[in-house]
């Protein structure tokens, strides 16, 4: 489909559809179609991008709309959990390519480049982040600043700054510009470790999280559970040294001068490292309390095998109160696959018991198809593993199989160039046989001559006496 201003053109399969007949998924595609062209008619061209570099503005804006609005449309249709399984897992999977990936606002030099960036990145990455930005701030803020951002510059170009100061505007989030601009102007995503401190009330507040929960001992007294959360980019290399910190931590403890001006080494590195303000919400039995964004420097081992086993109890106990979502069990299952599988965080049967365990009477159908895509992908990488493994084997007997024909080929061609030399050799040797015995032939045949010429002379000179 294109959205021109005023003629959107679709092909009959993206806009017709029967109603009755037709597979739900069809309903949706068409659906969402048209969604994301309508939307783009205010995204793209009533405001257009400066240039290039801001085409997420155009597509991230008609992907997360598209979405919301046919979500309102069609609740039942489950849009957003769809768009979790399949776009925003390929979003992912992109952006943790290092070597293919892309920020968000990506420069473009010449027009004609403008096709490379028509990719996961700028639809659905955009598309996950303006979602987390429009949970944070809230729908009503984001409608006020939306609103204000395409008034102002209707009829106009605009670039991201544009639309980020309008909504810190109507959020009142003064900070809202410099968290957004850490999504969108680097390339890759955080990995979040979150580390649970039973200590005190201490004063370090912008990298702790407190949780205080009511207990039954003294209306003064209260139990304090505090959480670090830390984050580095999501990479195999990074995952790699968290897992090989793990391995060696009891020998590291043995070290703490060691360890310490270590620490302050990587403290300095650290500031080179992409460090993204990640908006946090924390839900409680009362209701729920968002906090600010805020860069994390600090790294801290990501979950391990035991805990693994106390969150695989503790998501039993949430299923039986509904108090996860659908797509926060979705979203668990798939970081933990992430981890296991590009990192090796720990072993892929550990996830497999995992999920078998916490998912087994799993009613949400997303969910299940998410999980059994998730199983299904890595099936496929081992059995291409396999068969490219029986394929290489293949090759080598083929291999083997050729240079056996080809020393065969020399061991026979020696062979017959042994036995034609011997052919001429014995050719040879017989013809001289032949002409010498062919002069001796002939020698005798003349000593014969010559001697019965003497017996006639003799006979002759006896007649005459």
């Amino acid at each position: 489909a294109m959205q021109n201003w005023g003629l959107i053109t679709f092909r009959e399969g993206s806009v017709l559809a029967d109603s009755q007949n037709a597979p739900t998924y069809q309903l949706e595609r068409v659906g969402y179609t048209i969604c994301h062209e309508l939307v783009h008619q205010w995204a793209g061209d009533l405001v257009t991008p400066t240039w290039w570099d801001d085409l997420w503005l155009n597509e991230g804006f008609a992907t997360f709309l598209g979405y919301y609005v046919l979500d309102n449309l069609q609740p039942h249709w489950n849009n957003w959990l769809g768009h979790q399984c399949g776009e925003q897992n390929n979003a992912f999977n992109s952006d943790a390519q290092e070597d293919s990936t892309h920020p968000i606002e990506v420069q473009v030099i010449r027009a004609d480049d403008a096709d490379d960036v028509f990719d996961a990145i700028s639809y659905h990455k955009s598309c996950i982040i303006i979602r987390m930005m429009f949970n944070f701030i809230g729908e009503e803020s984001f409608k006020v600043g939306f609103t204000n951002y395409l008034k102002k510059h209707a009829y106009k170009n605009a670039v991201s700054t544009d639309l980020w100061e309008a909504l810190a505007e109507s959020s009142g989030f003064k900070e809202l510009p410099q968290m957004m601009q850490s999504w969108t102007q680097q390339e890759g995503f955080p990995l979040v470790s979150v580390k649970e401190i039973k200590q005190e009330i201490t004063e370090k507040r912008k990298q702790q999280l407190i949780i205080r929960e009511n207990e039954d001992i003294e209306e003064d007294q209260y139990y304090v559970r505090v959480f670090e959360f830390t984050q580095q980019k999501f990479s195999q290399k990074n995952l790699r040294k968290i897992t090989e910190g793990q391995k060696n931590e009891e020998k590291e403890k043995e070290k703490d001068l060691f360890i310490k001006d270590k620490q302050k080494e990587e403290d300095k590195q650290q500031d080179n490292n992409p460090i993204w303000k990640i908006p946090v919400a924390v839900y409680q039995q009362n209701g729920s309390q968002h906090l600010n964004g805020s860069p994390l420097t600090k790294t801290q081992p990501i979950v391990g095998l035991s805990q693994l086993n106390e969150m695989m109890a503790q998501l039993n106990i949430c299923r039986s109160t509904t108090s996860l979502s659908a797509s926060d069990r979705m979203g668990i299952q798939n970081d933990l696959a992430a981890l296991a599988l590009k990192g090796g965080a720990f072993p892929y049967v550990q996830y497999l018991k995992f999920v078998r365990s916490a998912y087994w009477h799993e009613q949400c159908i997303e969910v299940r198809q998410d999980i059994i895509g998730e199983i299904l992908s890595t099936m496929n990488i081992f059995m291409e593993g396999i068969v490219a493994g029986n394929d290489a084997e293949k090759v080598r007997l083929e291999k083997i199989r050729r240079l056996k024909e080809k020393e065969k080929e020399k061991e026979n061609a020696m062979r017959f160039r042994g036995r034609w030399a011997n052919y001429q050799l014995n050719q040879n040797t017989g013809d001289n046989q032949l002409n010498n015995g062919s002069i001796q032939i002939n020698q005798s045949q003349s000593d014969q001559k010559h001697d019965n010429s003497e017996k006639k002379e003799q006979q002759n000179q006896n007649i005459d006496t």
